[in-house]
């Protein structure tokens, strides 16, 4: 049929691809562009993912996860899409395997440089070889240009010029983690100051990449294509067994794929008092209107605010006007974090008398902070961590997390809320990693996806008018945790509370609300 691309023209076909650390200008022209090639596009990390589309030297929490998880996924850089295309409408005969071979595979030390120490001879040359065959730069010196310095023990010139410097530093077994993965691995997980057992044992876990699965899928998922475009049944391409029940992950996939829009539409009509919804999580069902709408609405807003901001500020001058106070820091991260604001203008008191803004840290007891003197802002150096994100100061009164909650801190040693599995929906950029770190804090173990077994799904407060309003639809994240029974609370709920009977409660409150609908029907 003419205006039809056939599916064997469409490189992609059978693809299913996830982003992490992308903008999101980028991302719906990746999702726009990719999908015209056959794929598909999720916006969360689903076990059906077969590419992640990665953005360094940001790397996620997705990223992570994928890393340490799912040794069947392939990493592709960011500029991938965007070439394969370019080529494809210019009608190049294309080789999708030897396309992502040439431009698209991220390696794990991309434009870096890497400076190694106290390392045998011959273990030196070896890394080097493998660091140069893995896109990164060795470097036989160490200068401000190198990003990390791989040592075998702290000591030396070179360490104490890295810490001087502020050049990461971590233990030459991360470069080899790096290099088994296929991956770039957190450099804290091969910290100099664990135990070389630790390291050993870590080095010994990383999960070997499974390229050969990968391709096995993606050929599944064009044969299931061109079978239902023949008009037959065919099975659900197969799921990689993981650590959580696989008859979990296959339900939450199959039903993601039998009615999304159907379970929107219903969802959308009767939403919950209490439930929040990000409205940058969308549904794979989305139109590329749709799509191109939201995006300009979005731009729209950011520049209605940088219009707002009556004060430019630039990187030297961002927190002109500030006096900070550090209370209780650590010597090393106080080193840093005021090395830091002083380049960017602040002045750092030693009297909290002449401060404008009290810094503790994030988890700081109630019972340590002081009374603080007049007009003084009482933050956490996430409120230096928000600024830095967005390029301008953010007011506590209007940023959450830049706050100190310490209510929730104080009664900290009796939360219930430790030992559970907490997934988040709604959170983006530097709100992502703080939640994430805050419910860490708590002794709850964060998890990215979202499964049946999860104890608590958090959504930001910030979005509950959105909901509220009709000016967002809900997620897949919030659609499947009312149907699954997941108990559903908002980060202000977390930040404040943290009362693990309130989440009984709430749950409670569901199966009633669910026994009423059963009986009326």
């Amino acid at each position: 049929m003419a205006g039809i691309i056939e599916e064997e023209t469409q490189p992609l076909t059978g693809f299913v691809l996830c982003c992490t650390a992308v903008p999101s200008e980028i991302r719906g022209e990746i999702d726009i562009k990719a999908r015209k090639m056959g794929a598909k596009h999720r916006v969360d990390l689903m076990s059906d993912v077969t590419h992640i589309i990665v953005n360094p030297p940001e790397y996620r929490d997705k990223y992570f996860y994928a890393v340490k998880n799912r040794p069947d996924i392939v990493f592709l850089r960011v500029e991938f899409v965007f070439k394969l295309h370019e080529k494809w409408i210019s009608g190049y005969d294309l080789n999708i395997d030897q396309e992502i071979m040439e431009y698209g595979l991220l390696r794990p030390f991309d434009g870096l440089s890497i400076c190694l120490s106290n390392v045998s001879l011959n273990l030196r040359s070896m890394l080097a070889e493998h660091i140069r065959e893995n896109g990164g730069h060795y470097s036989a010196t160490l200068s401000r240009s190198v990003d990390v310095l791989a040592l075998g023990k702290t000591s030396g010139d070179k360490y104490e010029y890295a810490k001087r410097m502020g050049i990461k530093v971590t233990h030459f077994s991360w470069v080899q983690a790096c290099i088994k993965r296929g991956a770039w691995m957190k450099l804290n997980d091969f910290g100099l100051d664990l135990d070389d057992q630790v390291r050993a044992e870590r080095l010994e876990a990383v999960c070997v990449p499974r390229l050969d699965i990968n391709s096995t899928r993606v050929k599944e998922n064009r044969e299931a294509n061109q079978a239902l475009a023949d008009g037959h049944v065919v099975s659900k391409p197969s799921m990689l067994k993981r650590t959580k029940s696989e008859t979990t992950w296959n339900s939450f996939m199959d039903e993601l794929d039998s009615a999304p829009e159907k379970l929107v539409e219903k969802s959308s009509s009767s939403v919950i008092s209490g439930l929040v919804a990000g409205p940058f999580e969308v549904l794979e069902s989305r139109s590329v209107e749709s799509l191109s709408r939201i995006m300009e609405e979005e731009k729209e807003r950011e520049q209605e605010q940088e219009q707002e901001q009556e004060q430019e500020y630039s990187s030297d001058t961002l927190f002109k006007d500030h006096a900070f106070y550090f209370h209780e820091f650590p010597k090393d991260k106080y080193d840093i974090i005021s090395a830091f604001v002083k380049a960017r203008g602040a002045e750092v008191v030693l009297d909290a008398a002449k401060s404008t803004h009290f810094v503790v840290l994030f988890d700081t007891p109630p019972t340590n902070i002081p009374k603080l003197p007049p007009l003084t802002c009482l933050v956490t150096e996430w409120y230096i961590e928000q600024s830095e994100f967005c390029g301008r100061p953010r007011p506590p009164s209007s940023w959450t997390y830049s706050k100190y909650y310490g209510s929730t801190l104080a009664c900290a040693a009796n939360l219930s809320i430790k030992g559970k599995t907490v997934s988040i929906s709604g959170f983006r950029g530097m709100d992502y990693f703080h939640i994430n770190k805050f419910i860490t804090s708590l002794g709850a173990k964060f998890e990215d996806t979202l499964t049946a077994d999860r104890d608590l799904l958090i959504v930001p407060i910030d979005f509950i008018r959105a909901i509220k309003n009709g000016e967002a639809k809900l997620p897949d994240k919030i659609i499947y945790a009312r149907k699954w029974g997941v108990p559903i609370m908002s980060d202000e709920w977390l930040l404040n509370k943290a009362d693990w009977s309130d989440v009984n409660c709430k749950r409670s409150d569901m199966v009633e609300r669910k026994s009423k609908r059963v009986k009326s029907s």
